[in-house]
């Protein structure tokens, strides 16, 4: 006999798994909300909240804008798409009254947490489509409870708010069975949103593409890039041409930089990530995900292709920091 309290748990376990994975993901991110005050890395809050709050004051923090009179100034080399929602969401706290600090970043928290349940959904959806119910609840709890996701999912890093878009992309086009043109183009545009929050996303871009090159979807290949270039090229370009009167000067300004400062900052070996994900992520469960990813990747290459990239530059690239 199981207790009262535990009955019906399991049986929404066994008829309705993705709704009670999304509610237990959101019962530890609402207690993150509530508990994980502050910030967590220096970008956390000088990147983001820093940048929108000195906008609202109608200050110049660290150079992101132009000023009068100092040609000296440069393009900071950071998007201004987070930062700018960061800003409007200020703006409109600020309108109905809302000033302290604290209640404001509590608002942002919790609208983080919101936000990172599409990435639960996802999931579960894409190992559901691909692997069957068993395998989608496992990962379905994997991302709503493993011990860094709630407690990451609420911070103002980019490293984290641009994963929704990249999975929300890949589940519209690995559920397109009828071969849907819209959602490709669709995916294309969402990859943009992800590119805009976070630059280093071009090479899961760049995979993506390659794994629906690869598959021989020449027109889902060509729908894709013109939904990204749309969204990530009418954004950087229009946004850098008003401000800076420059189409694209912030990404010139990132990418310059980071070829400038290649061997700065924390340099490590080509396996220093490798290592990094196989202890984070815990053993045995980094050693079966390691093992899962390099598994039968040929018949999975939407999955496989666009994070291996993204690992294969990072573990080239000299610069390893933490994140």
């Amino acid at each position: 006999m199981l207790p009262k309290n535990i009955a019906p748990v399991l049986k929404m376990w066994n008829k309705k798994p993705l709704l009670l994975v999304i509610l237990a993901g959101l019962f530890f991110r609402l207690l993150a909300v509530v508990f994980s005050k502050g910030f967590g890395m220096f970008d956390d809050h000088f990147l983001v909240v820093e940048v929108a709050q000195s906008w609202l004051d109608k200050a110049q923090y660290n150079s992101w804008l132009p000023q009068v009179g100092h040609p000296e100034i440069k393009p900071p080399g950071f998007s201004y798409f987070y930062p700018g929602l960061i800003y409007l969401l200020f703006k409109f706290l600020a309108f109905l009254g809302i000033t302290n600090p604290q209640e404001k970043m509590f608002f942002v928290r919790l609208l983080h947490a919101l936000y990172s349940l599409i990435t639960i959904y996802c999931g579960y959806e894409i190992a559901l489509k691909l692997k069957g119910e068993k395998v989608a609840k496992q990962v379905g709890l994997l991302l709503a409870l493993f011990w860094i996701f709630p407690f990451m999912s609420v911070r103002n890093l980019v490293e984290m708010t641009c994963i929704p878009p990249l999975m929300l992309a890949t589940w519209l086009v690995a559920k397109n069975e009828k071969e849907k043109k819209w959602a490709y183009f669709l995916a294309g545009i969402i990859l943009g949103i992800g590119f805009n929050i976070r630059f280093q996303t071009i090479f899961f871009v760049g995979g993506f593409g390659l794994a629906l090159l690869l598959q021989r979807k020449i027109i889902a290949t060509i729908l894709v890039g013109v939904g990204f270039l749309l969204c990530a090229g009418l954004f950087q370009g229009i946004c850098d041409d008003v401000i800076w009167h420059q189409p694209f000067a912030n990404l010139k300004g990132y990418v310059v930089y980071n070829i400038q400062n290649a061997g700065g900052y924390y340099t490590a070996p080509w396996y220093n990530y490798l290592l990094l994900m196989l202890g984070i992520l815990i053993p045995p469960i980094s050693l079966f995900l390691v093992f899962g990813f390099f598994k039968n990747f040929k018949k999975q290459l939407l999955l496989f292709l666009p994070s291996f990239l993204f690992l294969v530059f990072h573990s080239y690239f000299p610069n390893k920091q933490e994140r």
